[in-house]
């Protein structure tokens, strides 16, 4: 439909207007002139076309795709269906197209970006075609599937500009262009794109072919691309939608479930630096277990991080609205080329870049939400948890209480209304800052009614997201700009608790000449985590679980009471610490000769992280409204009454990181057969300085700017510093050759030949060698003539490969040193005089060497029904030898440690499945995609170094994560049952425990010796315990769903664990027994009341002690209390509105686009209510809380 001048005058200022915005913000944050190249397009612009056995009208495409060029040409004049073979890297389009047509009657002109296609006997056709471009027009068209189908909301652009429209209900489009020489693109999700020449056409009948599901897409791996449909190992890879529009502050958020067994856990740390606080680092590990710690515990190790082709980056430091895509290298042959440094797979990052010869587009994008914290414990009111302690006091020793009746009867008066005073009216001087809020006689000082979940953390907390970006290019310069900005608020309710992290990232790619492309990378980011000091050792989950519901949080007098230590957070000073991390890389690409090129990088990274934590002394009142100083430093308690104590520590921790790339390939594609070689070298070394001082019981003048320089009290002058400082060097030469034959039979070999500095010379140098083949069984003639109307393509893959690793020692563990002891700590004299004293060091192994990892691999990748359905399968084998182990035990007259030895064996088996379905419903309108992910692992050992096979540490044949507990057999009901046992026995070292009374646990006797013993603690002679269940989290899985319809959308994902069993632990307060001990470490909760008494003998928890003996007993290692952790959470729902581009195109911009998003809706789980299955119990529970979060955004580019 023709516009009125009036409309078409308003938008053609709009446009220049728009043009002069997006050229000024491009010279400001650029900050680098791109003057109009002297030379014509086609002179100044080279283009690399390499297809294979392809159509003219694909390499038609292909070049309009990478360039400004368009192709016009009369039907009659081209045989466009003619198939064709290029190989050409940086070469103008003149050369490309003398290549194209050579042999044939065809000529072309080039007329700027205008590219003229007719016979040689009439090269005067093409002056029609070229006067046509002169004339603005309405163009029409419809757009059908190949079954001639109408297909409805099929996005048009004319291309260059942001004139756009989608196909109606009949398939059908109209769009007005004043472009001389209008291109149309016309893209649709499930179908390839299509580039249109329009040339004299007014009404364009368009079919879109179905997407074979990427692949043709090309996949980034080690130093280098390759098409998804040519891949032979275990690779996956993922676009940057995963990343968009979602309140993470990492990328490994966003990848947790969306890739089979690459596995992603929360940090477990206690205070504020773990599970869901701001900025918590996540931990990364592909395919399961990989080491064997001390004890009983195992390692899994995380991959390599490869950003935009430099090793060894920090994927949590990334900024995920710069990410273009990621790469997942899992099995050994494909992470062969990275040899030792990457042991345990690769993730390969790479950000996004500008595109040449297209016009800047800026984006901004932002997230702004709001977070409340999920599966919080909740405490019992202060009448339930005054009774149960009364009644596990009792339980203790008969006829004692822990409460006196009086104290009750305040508690229930206070809870009830009937009085308004949280504590005694005279609770004496220290009444209120003591922990324990007892008087001289064991009274009880509080009655308040306080669940401190509550109390310390709040129900909303605000965060938000900005990123800014401009990408674009001229004839031969292409670049990207980007700048984030994160502000992540915690849900601390005193003190607050944030992080930050600012971005910013920068690309340039500029052709030289035709035989040297330049390349700039550059990236800067920090980011600021800040939290209160926190005077309990920052165990802050902790302190919480051990507060009582009567301790007062306010005084009579309405002030915080210190107890509460509320003001502690507020006023006791802060720990912050800053990441900078800055990236610059060099790198030039030489096109030396038809299919030879090489390229060298060089990359300087530096990462600097400094903390600084203070504690300071502050002022509060007492119960008279006399002040008095609370200490800051947190190991003296509240005996300082006139003059308080600061604490002041700093470490500083410089890696400063070189890193050399230098590689060359070859490639050659004659008569189906194709070759490819690559060979290179890589070096990098790290530069490692570490240094701390702290120095407590000091006193600050200024504790707002708190330095050593303002220090003006130093008791027993305790100032320590603390430097550690080394280097490390790897060294390798590496290879890679792949063959195909027309594209069916696919073979790859990687190898490197990797050195470290961590070993002695004989033993610093080993290869690293992958084998990997596939076979493309739908390529075969046989398959085309039988399964392929139903099976579109199918390829069958196998792959070995051999890694060693070096990260499980030290930097010099050949080296011994002296331990020293500062002259504070000496306990020699020498005239008089304490002073520094050295000791004997530890053995060394001058025979540690690497750890092997082989990984066999066995997978296949299908397509089905028409390009709708996907399926990838893996199955794995790893074996990991020469694992280092403890050494042989010494002699103690030796009086040093021995050193430990390449003695243990680990095998992993495993297996991954993808499936994936995407469809559309034409008559409607309607897309819709799902994607689901299974993955399982399981790990035995196979040789450790325990003779005995003693049980609580490895031995031969060992199922990683296995738990070895008691049977349950309910609870003794009556005294006289219990009194029944052989009470001596299981006293005597060997058994749960003595004492057994009504209310305590029954263990079955699996032995049948009368008895419950746990024997010898071996395998050969447990006494009555077994493996009763396994931690290792198993059949993980992940589904995402997709839909789409008239601009709007809406995507679910939800991951989980389909098995795993966890024991809580009893080491310490949690949020599962309510108290593995004494009353100091009570956490009584709701679940609680949920236990054995006389009047409910079938309760879930056992009877209830005061001390750790009695609660020992039941609380042994057993099936009844053994917690099933599998569960599933919707992680993310969002819906989103996209304005029609024929809205935007008439107000200058190419996307605008608003959503709403939640995270962390819903968790279907059996695991214990108090903790989060996600967290996998770590910490008995007292884990930083996961939030929910409910946010906006927008997203909007011109």
């Amino acid at each position: 439909m023709c516009e009125s001048l009036t409309n078409y005058v308003f938008n053609i200022k709009i446009k220049r207007t728009m043009k002069v915005i997006r050229l000024t913000i491009l010279f400001m944050l650029i900050g680098i002139g791109m003057g109009h190249a002297t030379q014509t397009y086609s002179q100044s612009t080279y283009l690399s076309v390499q297809v294979n056995n392809r159509t003219v009208r694909e390499v038609f495409n292909e070049i309009e795709k990478n360039s400004e060029y368009v192709f016009f040409y009369y039907d009659e004049a081209v045989d466009s269906n003619r198939k064709v073979s290029i190989d050409m890297k940086n070469e103008t389009v003149d050369r490309i197209l003398d290549k194209l047509f050579e042999s044939t009657d065809n000529t072309y002109i080039i007329d700027d970006r205008q590219i003229f296609i007719s016979k040689k006997e009439k090269p005067l056709a093409m002056v029609g075609m070229v006067s046509l471009q002169q004339q603005a027009r309405t163009i029409t068209g419809i757009v059908k599937d190949n079954n001639n189908e109408p297909l409805i909301g099929v996005n048009i652009r004319v291309r260059g500009t942001n004139v756009g429209t989608v196909t109606g209900l009949d398939g059908e489009f109209t769009v007005s262009t004043t472009e001389s020489d209008p291109v149309i693109e016309i893209t649709y999700i499930g179908y390839k794109a299509e580039i249109i020449r329009v040339g004299n056409q007014q009404n364009l009948n368009i079919t879109l072919s179905p997407d074979a599901l990427g692949l043709d897409e090309v996949v980034v791996v080690g130093y280098g691309t390759v098409r998804k449909a040519n891949l032979t190992g275990a690779v996956d890879q993922i676009d940057s939608k995963i990343f968009e529009d979602r309140p993470i502050t990492s990328v490994a958020q966003a990848l947790q479930g969306s890739i089979p067994n690459l596995n992603i856990s929360s940090s477990s740390a206690t205070g504020t630096g773990g599970g869901g606080a701001p900025g918590a680092r996540m931990n990364l590990n592909i395919r399961g277990v990989t080491g064997l710690s001390s004890g009983s515990a195992a390692s899994s190790a995380g991959p390599l991080f490869v950003i935009d082709g430099i090793q060894g980056g920090d994927i949590n430091a990334v900024n995920p609205d710069d990410i273009e895509s990621i790469s997942v290298l899992k099995d050994a042959a494909s992470a062969a080329i990275y040899g030792s440094n990457a042991p345990y797979g690769v993730i390969l990052v790479t950000t996004k870049k500008g595109k040449k010869g297209t016009k800047p587009t800026i984006s901004y994008s932002n997230n702004l939400s709001w977070s409340s914290p999920i599966n919080l414990p909740t405490m019992m009111n202060s009448v339930e948890w005054a009774e149960l302690m009364n009644e596990a006091k009792n339980n203790t020793t008969k006829g004692a209480y822990f409460l006196s009746e009086e104290n009750m009867q305040r508690i229930r008066d206070y809870y009830e209304g009937r009085i308004n005073t949280p504590t005694v009216a005279n609770p004496g001087r220290f009444g209120v800052t003591s922990w324990a809020s007892f008087d001289n006689f064991g009274n009880g000082l509080g009655n308040d009614n306080i669940n401190w979940y509550d109390v310390f953390f709040k129900g909303g907390a605000f965060s938000q997201q900005h990123n800014l970006s401009i990408q674009g290019g001229s004839e031969n310069t292409n670049y990207y700009v980007g700048i984030g900005y994160n502000d992540k608020e915690g849900i601390l309710r005193y003190g607050d608790d944030s992080f930050k992290r600012y971005s910013v990232r920068g690309n340039i790619s500029s052709v030289i000449n035709k035989h040297v492309t330049a390349n700039i990378r550059s990236s800067y980011t920090k980011g600021i985590t800040d939290t209160p000091a926190n005077t309990q050792q920052d165990n802050f989950m902790q302190e919480i679980a051990q507060k009582w519901p009567i301790i007062p949080m306010h005084g009579n007098d309405g002030r915080i009471t210190e107890i509460s230590r509320i003001e502690h957070y507020r006023q006791g000073g802060r720990n912050v610490t800053t990441d900078n991390l800055l990236s610059m890389t060099g790198e030039l690409v030489f096109s030396i000769l038809k299919g030879w090129d090489a390229t060298f990088n060089y990359n300087y990274t530096s990462n600097n992280i400094f903390n600084e934590k203070n504690a300071v002394h502050f002022t509060m009142y007492d119960a008279w409204g006399d002040t008095y100083y609370v200490p800051g430093w947190n190991g003296e308690g509240f005996d300082e009454y006139t003059r308080g104590r600061d604490e002041l520590s700093r470490e500083r921790r410089d890696e400063d990181r070189h890193t050399l790339n230098a590689f060359t390939s070859y490639e050659l594609n004659k008569n189906g057969h194709y070759f490819k070689g690559m060979v290179g070298f890589a070096q990098e070394y790290v530069h490692y300085y570490k240094m701390t001082a702290s120095s407590g019981r000091v006193t600050l003048y200024n504790t707002e700017l708190p330095t050593f320089e303002t220090i003006y009290f130093n008791e027993n002058n305790q100032s320590i510093g603390e430097p550690d400082k080394k280097t490390l060097t790897t060294r390798g030469v590496f290879g890679r050759l792949n063959y195909s034959y027309q594209d069916k039979y696919l073979f790859e070999f990687n190898g490197r030949y990797d050195g470290s500095s961590r070993y002695m010379k004989d033993k610093r140098f080993k290869f690293y060698p992958g084998l990997s083949g596939a076979w493309v069984v739908s390529q075969e003639n046989f398959w085309q003539e039988s399964m392929s109307s139903w099976i579109d393509f199918l390829k069958l893959r196998a792959s070995y490969g051999s890694l060693g690793e070096s990260s499980g020692t030290d930097y010099y563990p050949f080296y011994p040193y002296l331990p020293t002891t500062p002259p504070t700590d000496s306990n020699w004299l020498f005239n008089g005089n304490r002073y520094s004293s050295l000791s004997y060091p530890d053995l060394v192994n001058p025979n540690l060497t690497w750890v092997t990892s082989t990984t066999i691999d066995f997978g296949f990748d299908i397509t089905a029904l028409n390009n709708r359905l996907t399926a990838t399968f893996d199955w794995y084998r790893r074996n990991s030898d020469d694992v280092i182990g403890p050494a042989q035990a010494m002699p103690a007259v030796i009086g040093v440690k021995a050193a430990n030895a390449n003695n243990a064996s680990l095998r992993t088996n495993g297996y991954e499945l993808t499936l994936g379905w995407r469809d559309r419903i034409n008559s409607i309108g309607f897309n819709y995609s799902v994607r689901a992910t299974l993955a399982d692992s399981k790990s035995k050992v196979r040789r450790y170094p325990n003779p005995n096979r003693t049980l609580g540490t490895w031995y031969d044949g060992s199922t990683v994560g296995e738990i070895w507990g008691y049977v349950t057999d309910g609870n003794y009901t009556v005294a006289e049952e219990a009194a029944g046992i052989d009470q001596n026995v299981q006293g005597n070292n060997k058994g749960p425990g003595k004492d057994w009374t009504a209310g305590d646990t029954k263990y079955k006797d699996l032995n049948g010796d009368g008895i419950i013993t746990y024997g010898e603690n071996t395998v050969d002679d447990p006494g009555d315990k077994k493996i009763i269940g396994n931690s290792t989290p198993r059949y993980t899985f992940g589904l995402t769903l997709d839909a789409s319809w008239k601009g709007f959308d809406i995507s679910v994902f939800m991951h989980g664990v389909g098995k795993r069993d966890i024991w809580t632990g009893t080491d310490g307060p949690g949020n599962f027994w309510g108290t593995p001990n004494s009353e100091w470490q009570a956490n009584f909760l709701t679940i609680h009341r949920d236990r054995w008494t006389p009047e409910t003998p079938n309760g879930y928890f056992p009877k209830y002690y005061l001390n750790s003996a009695n609660n020992s007993k039941n609380q042994q290692v057993q099936t009844k209390y053994l917690q099933n952790a599998a569960f599933m959470r919707i992680k993310n729902i969002q819906l989103g509105y996209t304005f029609p581009k024929s809205m935007l195109s008439k107000i200058g911009f190419e996307k605008i686009r608003v959503y709403v998003s939640g995270e962390n809706l819903a968790t279907i789980t059996d695991f214990v209510e108090t903790m989060d299955p996600e967290f996998g119990g770590a910490n008995r529970g007292l884990t930083y809380p996961l939030q929910r979060t409910w946010s906006f955004g927008l997203n909007l580019s011109f």
